[in-house]
């Protein structure tokens, strides 16, 4: 019989994630739940895999598993073992990382919940996320106060990057110059944009395709900027965009997106909206 998290995981194959990579990801679906079996209770896809954005050789396979209980040393050891198993039979991935969790981390990790709900793909077990809300563990929804949670984290990423310390203050970027850069370009235009679009209502989905066509309608003076970006993202080899580069040509919507935010929000106080184009 076709389990709810079997509809899911059909559904999300078929209609989002590449054919170069549905074997792995096959892969690794059988072979977390032969593990765990019913212990498990969601896997959950993030990343351009989950959404047919990956790049074969490039993007990373985010998987996390979710269980009642803390997992132990074995589990753990099991995930790292394979972990490199997938890496060596599906060189499509630049690699597997394998999380396993309990739910009770899932319980304190808010940000995490929302990324589960906004911008994963479930490929298996129930919706904990709506379990927990029956528990009175609240997600927030993608909103203006999420936008404005994120301020003062942009500004601090957006001065390091334009000092050079990005990699210091969020994560190491690529060796790859053009891989930095389209790194860069999905943190800078696409999440943070996706924020901007929070702002002002006008959010639909984390996807790449949908952002940029959302901030392209609303911001047309902006449209160089989401033209380079994606160039970028679809092939980052062929744009040849330096890291610096980007930086450069970023850092100022990033500037003027931030203090979008912070007019919008003041005048959603005040119950006195703008025009999109104020």
């Amino acid at each position: 019989m076709e389990t709810e998290g079997d509809y899911e995981r059909e559904q999300s194959m078929g209609t989002n994630i590449q054919a170069e990579f549905r074997p792995a990801i096959q892969r690794a679906l059988k072979l977390c739940t032969d593990r765990f079996g019913e212990d498990l209770k969601a896997i959950y896809l993030g990343g351009s895999v989950a959404f047919g954005e990956a790049l074969a050789g490039v993007s990373d396979v985010d998987w996390w598993m979710f269980q009642k209980r803390e997992p132990n040393e074995g589990e753990s050891s099991w995930c790292k073992v394979n972990e490199s198993v997938l890496n060596e039979i599906y060189p499509v991935a630049n690699g597997f990382h394998l999380s396993l969790f309990s739910l009770d981390r899932l319980r304190k990790e808010t940000i995490w919940r929302f990324i589960f709900r906004h911008n994963s793909v479930r490929l298996h077990g129930t919706d904990i996320i709506s379990e927990l809300e029956e528990e009175g563990i609240h997600t927030p929804a993608p909103s203006r106060e999420m936008a404005q949670s994120r301020i003062g984290w942009v500004e601090k990423i957006t001065s390091a990057a334009l000092d050079g310390r990005f990699s210091e203050v969020e994560f190491p970027l690529s060796q790859n110059p053009c891989l930095a850069t389209r790194k860069l370009a999905k943190w800078f235009v696409i999440l943070e944009g996706a924020h901007l679009l929070m702002s002002e209502d006008a959010f639909f989905s984390f996807r790449q395709k949908d952002v940029l066509q959302q901030l392209g309608s609303l911001y047309p003076q902006w449209a160089c900027l989401f033209a380079i970006t994606e160039r970028i993202l679809v092939n980052p080899f062929a744009a040849g965009i330096s890291p610096d580069t980007f930086i450069d040509r970023v850092v100022p919507f990033m500037r003027w997106a931030i203090q979008r935010i912070k007019k919008r929000l003041a005048c959603v106080a005040e119950n006195s909206l703008p025009g999109f184009w104020a």
